[in-house]
């Protein structure tokens, strides 16, 4: 999306201003209305009430268009002097007012909404020109900053030891106050990530192994059911409720089932899209997610029938939730403990939290999060794989060498110290970014200290994995997938694989990060490294699968049509 800093600017101001005005001169006029029909009611000398009140009506009709211009007037003249103020202000009084960036940026949020709500999630690109023009730090709203500059990394995004604290208003895109996704604060965040640190860490991942290879086997079964029908195959569907059912069996003891249904959660995935371009207007008006959540179901599918799935979903997610209360925290028939279980039972649990809706809450963010990011990465890693027969061949000749038995896979230990194999999955990481958006931070006591800049307490400020993927100076010609560039023996490959966190540092990196590694090494060595089944694209290009807009995770064009492949 190109960056026009004359359009946004004169768009972001007019809806600050129109909002302005329609708020002041809509009030202004009603209660004049209704002050004159008030006293005209009671001076008037009335026969009857029905007559009096016509009157009055009447009467203040008259007064109200007559004092139009003079409301309209004093109107404009108090927006312009709280505009005037406000733009005094936070241009050249703020504690941010020295720190480069457009004005626009620094004097409203319009500016932003201009390009995340508008112009769909394309903020991040905005800044990324903001940087090229003004440098690695600048202003991008009036109480934010953004620094672009790998090496200062590990400075916003800590250890215990720094705390860091989230940015509240950034927040309000989830549209929940419960949940360790939200928790503002270090040791909010901390005790309540607590109860399930364990269940996802290196160790029960791989004891649960057999349990993602059976759904991978259920995958590839799905797609057997198109090999020589010449009828293309929606790939990036089938990765998308693989990972689903891997995540849903996994966190609650039962899949949901993706990869029986007869489009592969086609329809799931189109109301996710639908709900994740509300991210950023729950963030400008955080009554909208709640008035949403407010509504009954059939209201709900009536207006967007492609909602029905991920309601259906939350269905079963309370029933779960409530299966556990009931049973006071027991484990299931299969013997397998739960997320719910872990929650409940967990004696780190916050008192506060120890309930049914932070229970829910925690449940769509482990789907939310399990699902999306790893099947993009799936569906970008495939196919740039497949547009590349040079990459695909050296693949599969180390993989086939390890994977002697078509039937099940080498260790996952083993499949980890596959050299190519691995650069493959980190340039994956790359061309598919992960976690895109910025994730601000607060240094709540200390300053931040910047090259010559000093960033005061309280100020958020974040980084943006996006602008680092493709970033050229760390990653020459990053447009093309090129998995050698992580390759320990090639010029630049430790710097790269240093600066590039996908699931991000410090104490907030990605919970599930060990599943969502296991899901790759496991699925691609499936799908590339045995012999049942090759893919070859099928009218798919590029602008079909690349990120292109930045809803928290990154999301493809809205016209995108998806991986598509014939299965040989």
């Amino acid at each position: 999306m190109p960056y026009n800093t004359a359009r946004a600017t004169l768009i972001a101001l007019t809806i600050c201003l129109a909002r302005l005005f329609c708020y002041s001169l809509t009030a202004t006029t009603i209660f004049h209305w209704t002050w004159n029909v008030a006293w005209h009611y009671s001076h008037a000398s009335r026969p009857s009430t029905e007559t009096a009140l016509s009157r009055a009506i009447r009467a203040a009709t008259y007064d109200a268009v007559a004092d139009f211009f003079v409301l309209t007037s004093a109107s404009v003249s108090i927006l312009l002097v709280w505009a005037t103020q406000r733009i005094i202000y936070r241009l050249y009084l703020h504690p941010l007012a020295g720190f480069p960036g457009p004005k626009i940026a620094a004097f409203t949020r319009a500016y932003e909404f201009y390009y995340d709500v508008i112009l769909s999630g394309n903020y991040t690109f905005a800044i990324k020109e903001m940087h090229q023009r003004y440098g690695p730090i600048i202003r991008i709203s009036p109480h934010e900053l953004h620094i672009h500059d790998p090496d200062f990394e590990d400075e916003i995004y800590t250890g215990a030891s720094k705390p860091r604290e989230k940015y509240p208003w950034a927040l309000g895109m989830f549209g929940t106050s419960s949940g360790f996704i939200v928790a503002r604060g270090h040791d909010l965040h901390r005790k309540r990530r607590a109860p399930v640190n364990s269940f996802f860490s290196k160790k029960a991942v791989t004891e649960l192994s057999p349990l993602i290879q059976g759904h991978i086997q259920n995958f590839c079964r799905r797609v057997k059911e198109f090999k020589g029908t010449e009828k293309p195959l929606r790939l990036d569907h089938a990765y998308t409720a693989l990972t689903m059912d891997i995540i849903s069996d996994y966190s609650y003891g039962a899949s949901y089932g993706g990869l029986n249904t007869p489009d592969m959660m086609a329809g799931f995935v189109t109301a996710v899209s639908r709900g994740a371009e509300t991210l950023h207007i729950n963030k400008f008006f955080p009554w909208f997610i709640y008035t949403m959540k407010a509504l009954p179901a059939w209201i709900v599918v009536k207006l967007n029938p492609s909602f029905g799935g991920m309601i259906r979903m939350q269905e079963k997610q309370a029933e779960d939730v409530d299966e556990v209360i009931r049973n006071h925290g027991q484990l299931k028939k299969n013997g397998r403990r739960t997320i719910f279980h872990e929650l409940w039972n967990s004696p780190e649990l916050l008192e506060e939290d120890h309930n049914r809706q932070h229970m829910l809450n925690e449940a769509q963010t482990f789907i939310g999060a399990g699902t999306f990011t790893t099947s993009s990465h799936l569906t970008n890693t495939t196919f740039h794989l497949l547009s590349n027969p040079a990459c695909l061949q050296r693949l599969r000749t180390e993989l086939r060498e390890l994977i002697t038995d078509s039937h099940a896979l080498p260790p996952l230990s083993s499949l980890e110290r596959l050299p190519y194999f691995t650069a493959v999955i980190q340039e994956g990481h790359r061309v598919a970014v992960g976690a895109g958006h910025r994730l601000a931070r607060i240094s709540p006591v200390l300053p931040i200290q910047y090259k010559d800049w000093t960033i005061p307490p309280g100020v958020p400020v974040g980084m943006s994995n996006w602008l680092t993927a493709f970033d050229p100076t760390l990653f020459p010609d990053p447009h093309t997938f090129r998995p050698e560039r992580f390759l320990r023996d090639t010029e630049g490959s430790d710097r790269a694989r240093k600066m590039f966190s996908p699931y991000s540092k410090g104490t907030r990196s990605c919970l599930g990060m060990n599943l969502a590694q296991a899901e790759l090494y496991m699925t691609l060595a499936t799908v590339f490294g045995s012999e049942k089944f090759d893919f070859k694209l099928w009218e798919t290009v590029k602008e079909d699968v690349e990120p292109y807009r930045d809803y928290f995770s990154p999301w493809p064009r809205k016209d995108a049509r998806g991986l598509r492949v014939l299965v040989e």
